[in-house]
């Protein structure tokens, strides 16, 4: 494993991973260029942004999960960067959640989410909105700050056709998950860095989306002794919770699909290493580099009966990290700052945007809107329309398909005893506001633009023309 980069020892950024972690790092072929005179001691620092995709905070290492799930991110907290791990995630799935995270608004002011479905589209599974021309995200800004923007993304979403792309000169998107991970999504960000920022005199602002820990997840080695040797088989676990099982047979598939997930956490988190160690070796880091990472939602492992992610805004969907880091010389004053409990991880655009938080915090807001999909195949359950929820320490409040519901967390943390709101509780007012807002910004059908139904088809987000959906509740495609 290539640890996370160590701070200065002078005035210019060392190298000083060795070099045989460097040359590991970078797949051992490139060989280190010395840049003197290269870089211009005045270039602005370089800004990154990385999306740990689909990473739930209770299974992250550094945030005392008892797996070493995470050892680059805790390299980067022992170094000094500052960590949240009871962040909120914006949204129930990656293109609210994103568009949140360049925006800096929550889902129901951008509006790009799932929204219902209309009868001339009923041949696809379901509809979404893309982010519109407005307002100016961070890609945006940075390009009019002067700045180089590349995006790679091994998510398919987080791209052009769902407006997530808008700024960024240089893009690659993954066309399936399983296009660009580990050694293939560094190669891509070698490929995007050469062809789109290749002078060094201009700063750099990098967006990646690293999506090894969502579904489908590649099977494990053998030899990863805490995974007990159990792993999840290649295709979608979702599957699993189609049939009738015994409860004992659904334990085990619940051990197993774990198992797999943590290890797509771990790799996520390898490649995260080795990006940052490629920007060193680069000269990325010689004026300073702001990190911020971040995950945009978690993932169901068998709570309340649910797989996969996205539709429900239970904890182990929302609950996600935050995590803000000054790599290289000349770190600012006062950055990184210590991160609040319950902050919302929206605020993640702020930190990117100018390295510190907003002068007054809101409480932590999400929401969600079912697809079609889900819809048909979900009659009778609970939790199948548009919800939304507020945090405030150890309470939750929840408004789910017309009913308004209250958890202690601290005392209820699996959120199976939940309370009525009371009428006079004092975010009762407040609640009521955000689901009103949630409801009007699903708005009614849009056409989706034929880059769009191609895209989400590739990455199995939407059905095929012609395609059944064949599936019972408790499946679908993942979000």
């Amino acid at each position: 494993m290539i640890p996370a980069p160590q701070p200065p020892r002078s005035g210019r950024w060392a190298w000083i991973l060795g070099l045989g972690l460097v040359l590991s790092a970078v797949g051992g072929a490139a060989l280190l260029r010395l840049r003197a005179g290269a870089v211009p001691a005045d270039r602005p620092p370089t800004v990154v942004l990385v999306v740990l995709d689909t990473v739930r905070a209770d299974h992250v290492s550094a945030c005392g999960y008892g797996r070493p799930t995470t050892p680059t991110l805790s390299s980067l907290v022992a170094q000094g960067a500052v960590l949240s791990c009871d962040a909120v995630a914006p949204a129930s799935w990656t293109l609210p959640s994103h568009a949140s995270f360049f925006t800096g608004l929550p889902p129901e002011e951008h509006g790009a989410h799932f929204v219902p479905l209309d009868a001339p589209n009923l041949l696809t599974s379901m509809q979404v909105r893309p982010l519109g021309p407005e307002p100016q995200t961070l890609a945006e800004t940075y390009a009019a700050r002067g700045y180089q923007t590349v995006l790679v993304s091994g998510n398919p979403v987080v791209g052009s056709a769902t407006g997530l792309g808008r700024g960024f000169a240089q893009a690659r998107t993954a066309e399936s998950f399983a296009q660009l991970r580990r050694t293939r999504l560094l190669d891509a960000l070698r490929e995007e860095l050469a062809a789109g920022a290749a002078d060094h005199r201009q700063p750099l602002f990098l967006v990646l989306n690293l999506a090894d820990a969502h579904e489908p997840w590649a099977p494990p080695p053998p030899d990863v002794g805490w995974l007990d040797g159990k792993a999840a088989p290649e295709s979608r676990m979702s599957e699993v919770f189609q049939q009738q099982l015994s409860e004992e047979a659904l334990a085990e598939h619940v051990l197993r699909m774990t198992n797999s997930y943590d290890y797509g956490v771990f790799q996520a988190d390898q490649v995260l290493g080795e990006a940052l160690a490629l920007l060193q070796q680069e000269g990325w880091a010689d004026t300073g580099m702001r990190l911020v990472v971040v995950s945009d939602h978690g993932q169901f492992l068998g709570e309340h009966g649910l797989v996969d992610h996205g539709r429900y805004l239970w904890e182990p969907n929302q609950r996600v990290f935050l995590l803000q880091a000054w790599l290289g010389p000349h770190a600012p004053t006062g950055e990184p700052a210590a991160l609040p409990p319950e902050i919302p991880a929206r605020y993640a655009h702020d930190l990117v945007l100018d390295g510190h938080l907003p002068a007054t915090l809101d409480l932590a807001t999400a929401a969600a809107w079912p697809d079609a999909y889900w819809q048909q195949l979900s009659a009778g359950r609970v939790g199948t329309s548009t919800s939304a929820a507020i945090w405030s320490g150890d309470e939750k409040l929840l408004w789910q398909d017309g009913q308004e519901l209250r958890f202690d967390l601290h005392a209820d943390p699996q959120e199976l005893a939940p309370q009525a709101l009371a009428p006079d509780h004092p975010l009762k007012a407040r609640l009521d506001r955000l689901a009103a807002r949630v409801e009007e910004s699903a708005g009614g059908p849009v056409a989706l633009s034929p880059e769009l139904v191609q895209q989400l088809i590739a990455a199995g987000y939407m059905q095929a023309p012609g395609e059944e959906a064949g599936a019972a509740p408790g499946a679908g495609p993942p979000h």
